[in-house]
């Protein structure tokens, strides 16, 4: 598994490697057990001298804070982009005559048809970019011995924002997916995505 490859990564000293592996692992695991493996990491005579590190720990709470606020604002916000991905479906309505079509059709809750979905996605984006951001920027300190400048900051930014596309491209997707055509379930949304 990803887990035990990152056990192996961080017992033969490829740090690196066993925190992008850690990362990855964490970001299969739904958020409610995600402090459970932590902590097991944490205690992991394999990931020991990772975990004891100032940028892992950074990197951790950055990538749980992220997750957390990238949930809660995708699920808040959820209903406009239901809206919009609706009218760029075809639909030419205005965004309050589409949400009141959406509402006639599918009562208050279907602005939020498929939210979890959405907000799950948007929860693995916001801790894969924050997690490589703020293991990044430590890296580049500890390297450089310095606050990364403007540049640095932009290319890390940049790098940190392709860390999580593998994964969240196919979620988004199936987002549109499901949005577009109501009254499905996942699985086949999935299945018809992956045709």
């Amino acid at each position: 598994t990803v887990y035990a490859t990152a056990r192996l990564s961080a017992a033969v000293g490829d740090s690196a490697k066993a925190a992008e592996l850690l990362t990855q692992y964490l970001e299969s695991v739904p958020p409610s057990r995600q402090d459970g493996f932590k902590e097991h990491a944490k205690l992991s005579p394999e990931f020991a001298a990772m975990a004891a590190t100032a940028e892992f720990a950074k990197a951790l709470v950055g990538a749980t804070s992220g997750a957390l606020g990238g949930w809660v604002s995708a699920f808040v916000l959820y209903p406009l982009d239901a809206i919009k991905t609706r009218q760029q479906s075809g639909d030419k309505l205005g965004v309050f005559a589409m949400g009141a079509k959406i509402i006639r059709q599918d009562g208050v809750f279907g602005l939020w048809s498929g939210a979890f979905f959405s907000a799950f996605q948007s929860l693995l984006e916001k801790f894969g970019y924050f997690f490589g951001y703020t293991l990044l920027r430590n890296i580049y300190t500890r390297v450089f011995g310095g606050v990364p400048g403007t540049i640095a900051t932009v290319v890390i930014g940049y790098l940190s924002e392709w860390s999580h596309l593998a994964y969240t491209l196919p979620m988004d997707r199936i987002k549109v997916t499901k949005v577009k055509r109501q009254g499905t379930d996942l699985p086949q949304d999935i299945f018809t995505i992956a045709k």
